[in-house]
C-alpha cells in the first residue's frame, strides 16, 4: 500500500486503522509506504522522483 496526503504527513496508521485492512497483507506484513505528496502529485520533473521512490518500494517488496 502506497499513501500520499496532500501537503501533509499520511497518517499510515490511521490507514492501517480502517476496519477490515487488518486482513490487508500488506497490512500485516507492514508493508505501508508514504510518497510524499509533492513528488506524485504535482506535474512536472518531480513525478520521476515519485516513480523511483515507488520502484524501490516494488524491488523492495519482491526481496521479501
Amino acid at each position: 500500500v502506497m499513501a500520499a496526503w496532500c501537503g501533509k504527513k499520511a497518517q499510515l496508521d490511521r490507514i492501517c486503522g480502517r476496519p477490515g485492512w487488518d486482513r490487508i497483507r500488506a497490512v500485516k506484513t507492514r508493508r505501508v509506504y508514504e510518497i510524499k505528496s509533492a513528488d506524485i502529485l504535482a506535474p512536472g520533473l518531480s513525478l520521476m522522483r515519485g516513480a523511483r521512490q515507488m520502484a524501490a518500494i516494488f524491488k523492495e517488496s519482491r526481496i521479501k
